[in-house]
């Protein structure tokens, strides 16, 4: 099934962003990802399955001391996926499966989108510069 499936990018849903007006003088970030069990899907006029992931993104800039935020990005984003040769093969339940099954497949879609949508957000600010690992730390929803 995973030969069927394209990545069409995310959309950015909802963004928050947290200067705690901290002096400090370097530190680290966190960033976390929560990859959501809900699948939503639809039939495009080509009858395509397209279907969306919901992601929680957290990133937070930590000073040196581990324990005060400096600040604090959070983000819902929605990727978006096309599974090709229609529903009758692919239903939702089908793709649900597909995507508990190969999450390391989507995951990696999930780290760029990630990765590119704080990269966007922080170059907005004065932590533009920096840097962005291209991967998250996988969170389970609870």
């Amino acid at each position: 099934m995973l030969d069927q499936i394209r990545y069409l990018g995310y959309v950015l849903k909802e963004s928050t962003f947290k200067n705690q007006e901290v002096v400090s003088e370097g530190g680290f970030i966190n960033l976390s990802s929560t990859l959501r069990d809900e699948v939503e899907g639809y039939i495009d006029e080509d009858k395509d399955h397209l279907f969306t992931l919901t992601v929680d993104a957290m990133l937070q800039g930590m000073d040196k001391d581990k324990v005060t935020v400096v600040f604090q990005c959070e983000q819902t984003l929605q990727l978006e996926f096309v599974c090709f040769d229609g529903p009758s093969k692919n239903t939702e339940d089908d793709i649900k499966k597909c995507v508990q099954d190969e999450s390391w497949f989507f995951q990696n879609f999930v780290d760029l989108a990630v990765k590119t949508s704080v990269e966007k957000t922080l170059s907005d600010t004065s932590f533009e510069n920096i840097s962005i690992p291209p991967f998250s730390r996988r969170s389970s929803e609870s």
